[in-house]
């Protein structure tokens, strides 16, 4: 990133919050959280995450193609 244009930098957190994403996926444990609402709190915390990861791409995309 150090090499990187500083307009480029925010393509690092959708990076970064694909990796989440795609881990969260992955995993088995997370995923049961994910489908099982009836552990209130842990299911609305994996969808606020895994939501909140998403827009996080999605915005830093958008400040990236806005910036030019």
């Amino acid at each position: 990133m150090a090499l990187a244009p500083w307009r480029y930098t925010p393509l690092s957190a959708t990076l970064m919050s694909a990796f989440f994403l795609y881990g969260g996926l992955v995993s088995s444990e997370f995923t049961a959280k994910l489908i099982r609402p009836d552990a209130v709190l842990d299911f609305a915390a994996g969808w606020v995450q895994m939501l909140s990861f998403a827009v996080a791409a999605v915005l830093s995309i958008a400040a990236v193609v806005r910036s030019a």
